[in-house]
């Protein structure tokens, strides 16, 4: 999309929220698309959340999006640990 309104093939973002376009620093784009006339229209104008809010929410997804990591890391050691079990139950049968 960027290089789109680098070469002056788009004129307006729609976006529904503010962070569907970025989770941080949405001001940064939203100064680089205004030095190519490119506006940024936000659809849903929910009441304008607190500094504090939106930091809270931020957080809350950076840790839920690394604990999902973590647990699936854990699933596949999980799974390793019972391919190697199955192999060393038919390695004993022999």
């Amino acid at each position: 999309m960027i290089d789109q309104i680098i070469k002056g093939k788009i004129s307006k973002v729609v976006i529904s929220h503010k962070d569907r376009l970025t989770r941080f620093g949405f001001s940064y784009f939203e100064h680089l698309f205004e030095k190519f006339n490119v506006t940024i229209e936000v659809v849903n104008l929910e009441d304008e959340k607190s500094f504090q809010d939106e930091i809270t929410e931020d957080l809350i997804s950076i840790i839920h999006h690394f604990s999902m990591k973590l647990y699936g890391k854990r699933k596949d050691k999980c799974k390793e640990l019972e391919a190697n079990a199955i192999l060393m139950k038919k390695d004993e049968d022999k």
